[in-house]
């Protein structure tokens, strides 16, 4: 799951620094770097329950 969101959050922000840089528009690159932030915690939030279960 980690590495499902770790690649969601990196294609999100590659996305985003793209529609960034090519386009005008302000709000769908916004909105994809949410979604990678929040991507992002999800996959610490998992590797931490991923660790705990370990020990």
């Amino acid at each position: 799951m980690e590495d499902l969101m770790l690649g969601i959050a990196t294609n999100c922000l590659t996305a985003a620094m793209i529609l960034w840089e090519t386009t005008d528009l302000q709000c769908f690159p916004a909105t994809l770097a949410i979604t990678a932030a929040a991507a992002f915690l999800i996959c610490a939030r998992e590797m931490v329950k991923k660790n705990d279960a370990e020990l």
